[in-house]
């Protein structure tokens, strides 16, 4: 059994995919769960971290975290599949910003304040308020 668990949205390109990358590279016995809106682009960014040569556990899930109906399947999937979840991320530029909840309609659009607490309640912890 994996040691840690992680949840990381967007995992399959961009922060996301770095994100990936490096825990990966620090824990070889970490599972991360790399979410995209298509699965198939999550398992795509799978394989190309197999061909750079990291060979931790990885487990693709559709997920998007506008949408109820895709939280509530990754919950099921999650823990059906794990029966825990011992962190998240999301790592975009606009979960960074010190302005919690996001400033512009399009980034709460984006991530509505409390989305992940729905995939995880114990793993999403709010913000920081400014």
């Amino acid at each position: 059994m994996a040691s840690k668990i992680i949840l990381v949205t967007g995992g399959n390109r961009g922060i996301g995919f770095g994100t990936v990358q490096q825990i990966a590279r620090l824990s070889s016995d970490t599972t991360t769960i790399i979410t995209a809106r298509d699965k198939a682009h999550a398992e795509k960014s799978i394989t190309e971290l197999q061909s750079l040569g990291l060979n931790s556990p990885f487990h693709a899930l559709a997920l998007d975290v506008t949408d109820d109906s895709t939280i509530q399947a990754a919950v099921t999937e999650i823990d059906q599949k794990f029966g825990r979840l011992d962190g998240q991320l999301l790592p975009s530029p606009s979960s960074m910003s010190t302005n919690y909840p996001p400033s512009t309609d399009q980034q709460r659009r984006h991530h509505p304040p409390g989305a992940l607490r729905k995939i995880h309640p114990t793993c999403a912890q709010p913000g920081p308020q400014s």
